[in-house]
């Protein structure tokens, strides 16, 4: 992996893109960018992604139905890009870049004395399934090194984050109804 200066923290092993058995150095070239494949990388969002993060996040969620959601419906301002705006400043709002498409986002809460919190994260449906949200989940540590404690929460019928998170280092910790919203379990994973 490496930090460059213009596209923020890149993950250089290329995604679903080398066939079995190749070698993926091969796909780098001497920058690290990979040559042909697709690059994982996470840049700070700025107030001109809001719109189409938004559009991401809606898409994200509404496709959960698949996975047991009730229909048309997501997280609270999960289809406004006044929401993700505003936690761009609550909190620190990565978008997720897949070669040169926007893919995802992620927002992280500093909840003081190393507890962060994953207040959200989402990928495109077309982006799903190569492997973006469990590099996410690897490279916290690196974006946010003094993270002693992590928390998240996810709806109750959702079994596919559960696994996910569980597969991550998360354990599950509680339960909680949430105002206007589904029941979510609570999960948490101690780093240090």
């Amino acid at each position: 992996m490496a930090l460059c200066a213009s596209r923020g923290l890149v993950d250089r092993e290329p995604v679903g893109a080398h066939a079995e058995g190749t070698n993926p150095e091969s796909w780098l070239g001497e920058d690290g960018l990979c040559l042909g494949a697709r690059l994982v990388s996470f840049e700070r969002a700025a107030f001109r992604d809001g719109e189409a993060l938004a559009e991401i996040s809606r898409r994200a969620f509404d496709a959960d139905v698949r996975s047991g959601a009730p229909p048309g419906g997501g997280p609270p301002g999960y289809d406004s890009d006044k929401w993700q705006m505003r936690m761009m400043f609550a909190g620190k709002y990565f978008k997720v870049m897949y070669g040169d498409q926007l893919a995802g986002g992620f927002v992280v809460f500093d909840r003081g004395d190393g507890r962060l919190e994953l207040g959200r994260i989402f990928i495109d449906p077309a982006y799903q399934g190569r492997g973006i949200g469990t590099r996410i989940m690897r490279h916290l540590g690196l974006l946010f090194p003094g993270g002693q404690t992590w928390s998240l929460a996810t709806p109750v019928w959702n079994r596919r984050t559960h696994r996910f998170y569980e597969g991550m280092g998360f354990r599950r910790v509680g339960r909680k109804a949430v105002p206007d919203g589904p029941i979510v379990l609570l999960y948490e994973k101690r780093v240090r």
